[in-house]
């Protein structure tokens, strides 16, 4: 039986409940305002959706059914009895509830941006205070895991929370979640997006955003997240706007509180409860007093609160640059292993196959040193014969050079060191390598950027100039230069020097002819 405007519902004491309007559709299921026959006070019915092929819906709705046991508050939402199907068994699970008159956070919150009306720092204080209360007594049991404006309900001049089907036990020590049974995404904490463990400081973070929210009327990162990455980028790589730059009248004890509660790293958030309230009582005693010594206090947490926005903005930067780095290191990684890996270890392997001695090929993994920005690989077999490459990602930090520059009006000069990177046909090098034969025969690799997200490889040919009279400096050809020497090399040898370098364009075909040059062909 699906339960719909109309229906009768009934609670362990066989109170009748009629359900007069649908008000919400919410992640689980539908709400209804209902009316108790005997005393005719309204409630709230919440039921499933009416599709049970969604596996997740059925769980999480079960889910807030076990979890609605648990807790009671003041500031958590009052169930009145839960049904799971099998008391009443001709009708389908449900949940009564306390009726919030006052509609959720959410339609308060929209209501004050409509006409721009921002809360005073006293009725924040005690918004936070009954929220924090709240959210303690949830978290001696559960973990809510999907705190947000509109899973906070508001009865009469009381903040209640609710929405319990996506909370997990607080004492977890592991996580099976899925995107979808993850929370929302504008609302979850950094370490929510790698799945990490369950814990408090998840729901501390969450309602982080709501306060910076009931402080400001905005989203603390700008532009507002659009889509799961979007979001996932905002709250693990991203500053958020400096509250009291949106509202200056906030106090500077509150935004020391959103502040820390909005703190990436989870040894720097809050860890308790007990401490965020603990620091609200300190901010309301504070707005009750007007004195000078107040006054004075307020403007040296205003200058901590500005070191805090600095510092982490300057920790989401460098937070920022290493994810970029790592991920275009991947990248590099997974272009290598597709354009030479894969097709030599094909070629081996049939080599392997067919060849019927005892000196087959060995076939390792790459070997990557990510913090180094160089990985490597070799194939060898037992007689000695071997073809090893070695890479190196080109960061903005990766090769240094000195270079001189005019002081004192240019009548002199002196040398200083900078970060640069090595260019080809002015396009910049996006990795250097080589591939070089157990004889010390061998070739430079080039990724050069195209302008797409792969770049385009090159074959550097390296041979001696006729012209080269310094005998010493010979190299026995083809030659590779180290992964050192091979940036300002290649500058060198597009112009005049020792050496002269072709540029050969990479292409599938070619690549096996050199691995067979190299592996066979040059080993005297």
């Amino acid at each position: 039986m699906l339960l719909t405007v109309g229906s009768i519902i009934k609670d362990n004491d066989n109170n009748k409940y009629i359900l007069k309007e649908c008000f919400g559709v919410g992640g689980c299921g539908y709400v209804f305002k209902a009316i108790r026959e005997n005393d005719n006070s309204l409630v709230a019915v919440k039921t499933m959706l009416p599709t049970f092929s969604d596996q997740f819906t059925v769980e999480a709705f079960k889910n807030e059914i076990r979890s609605t046991l648990k807790i009671k508050g003041e500031n958590i939402i009052e169930y009145i009895y839960v049904h799971s199907g099998d008391e009443f068994l001709e009708l389908p699970p449900y949940i009564i509830m306390e009726y919030a008159d006052g509609g959720s956070l959410n339609d308060l919150l929209n209501q004050k941006r409509k006409y721009n009306e921002t809360f005073e720092n006293k009725d924040l204080l005690a918004i936070f205070k009954q929220l924090a209360n709240g959210m303690k007594e949830v978290n001696r049991k559960l973990v809510h895991r999907d705190i947000k404006p509109a899973n906070i309900l508001i009865c009469g001049d009381i903040f209640k929370i609710t929405d319990f089907g996506l909370s997990k036990i607080s004492i977890e020590s592991t996580r099976s979640m899925t995107f979808k049974g993850g929370g929302t995404p504008l609302y979850m904490s950094p370490e929510a997006f790698d799945f990490s463990q369950n814990t408090i400081q998840m729901d501390i973070y969450s309602m982080g955003i709501v306060f910076y929210e009931l402080a400001t009327l905005r989203y603390p990162y700008q532009p507002i997240p659009q889509n799961y990455e979007n979001c996932k980028d905002a709250h693990l790589l991203s500053p958020m706007v400096n509250p009291s730059q949106v509202n200056k009248e906030l106090s500077s004890g509150i935004v020391s509180i959103i502040n820390r509660m909005l703190e990436k790293p989870t040894q720097i958030r809050f860890t308790s409860w007990d401490d965020i309230i603990h620091a609200l009582d300190a901010q309301t005693k504070s707005t009750e007093s007007d004195s000078t010594l107040q006054k004075a206090i307020s403007v040296a947490i205003s200058a901590k609160n500005a070191d805090d926005v600095a510092r982490q903005k300057k920790e989401n930067t460098a937070k920022k640059k290493k994810n970029e780095k790592d991920n275009f290191y991947k990248l590099a990684c997974s272009q290598f292993n597709n354009t030479f890996v894969s097709p030599i270890k094909a070629f081996v392997e049939n080599i392997n196959s067919q060849y019927a001695g005892k000196d087959k090929f060995y076939i390792p993994v790459i070997t990557q040193t990510i913090s180094h920005g160089e990985f490597s690989w070799k194939i060898d077999d037992d007689s000695g014969r071997s073809l090893s490459f070695e890479m190196k990602v080109v960061f903005d930090n990766t090769y240094q050079r000195d270079v001189s520059v005019p002081v004192n009006w240019a009548t002199q000069y002196e040398t200083k060191r900078e970060n640069y990177i090595p260019r080809y046909s002015n396009k910049n090098i996006l990795v250097c390598g080589k591939m070089e034969n157990n004889k010390g025969y061998g070739y430079n690799l080039l990724l050069v950027d195209s302008g797409s997200i792969y770049g385009d490889w090159f074959i550097m040919k390296n041979k001696n100039n006729l012209s080269n009279l310094a005998q010493e400096r010979e190299r026995r050809e083809p030659f590779a230069f180290s992964l050192n020497e091979l940036p300002s090399e290649i500058y060198k040898t597009q112009i005049t020097s020792l050496y002269s370098a072709t540029f050969e364009p990479f292409n599938g075909d070619n690549l096996l002819n050199y691995v067979n040059l190299l592996l066979f062909t040059l080993q005297h």
